[in-house]
């Protein structure tokens, strides 16, 4: 937890918004009071035990879906619609990431088609992306995404790690966000 609250300071004092990700039911307690937001990632989008317990927090939330298809994330929306007050509010609520989950992510393989079917879930939609470039992320704003994630690195050579060659360097993570 001392990791959380050090991270947190210093995200403040850059003004960042700081966000983390609970893979288990106690790391949601220990977020509680550092993060606006939760994301929950693709492979545990069906964890609704952990789902439940951040829903419990009544804090906006982010749900990777790379790992499920369309019926599955039909199934993760009617499963939040649930929880009459988080449900009234869906669209201010609920952000759904499309994410393919291939490292690095062909763009050809991007399938971004699919920001049309998450904008009917009736939620705020994003995009998850592991391709090389920014250009998945444009297209993916021109087609309605209002959140973006996308790998950051100093130097895309840094390592042989493969996070390093897909992730936005600061040039193009300016271009990005301009």
């Amino acid at each position: 937890k001392a990791n959380y609250v050090q991270l947190k300071r210093y995200c403040d004092k850059l003004d960042i918004i700081f966000l983390s990700t609970p893979f288990d039911l106690n790391s949601v307690e220990e977020l509680k009071k550092l993060v606006p937001a939760y994301k929950i990632s693709s492979g545990d989008n069906n964890y609704f035990e952990l789902i439940d317990k951040v829903l419990e927090t009544k804090k906006p939330v982010i749900i990777s879906t790379g790992l499920s298809d369309n019926k599955e994330i039909k199934k993760l929306v009617n499963y939040l619609k649930k929880y009459n007050k988080f449900i009234k509010k869906l669209s201010e609520n609920l952000t759904l990431l499309h994410r393919v989950s291939k490292y690095p992510t062909p763009l050809n393989e991007a399938f971004l088609e699919n920001i049309n079917f998450l904008k009917k879930m009736n939620c705020t939609v994003g995009y998850s992306d592991h391709t090389q470039g920014i250009d998945a992320c444009l297209t993916a704003i021109v087609m309605g995404a209002r959140v973006i994630e996308k790998h950051f690195t100093i130097d895309n050579n840094f390592s042989k790690f493969r996070d390093h060659q897909l992730s936005a360097n600061p040039v193009e993570f300016k271009k990005m966000v301009s």
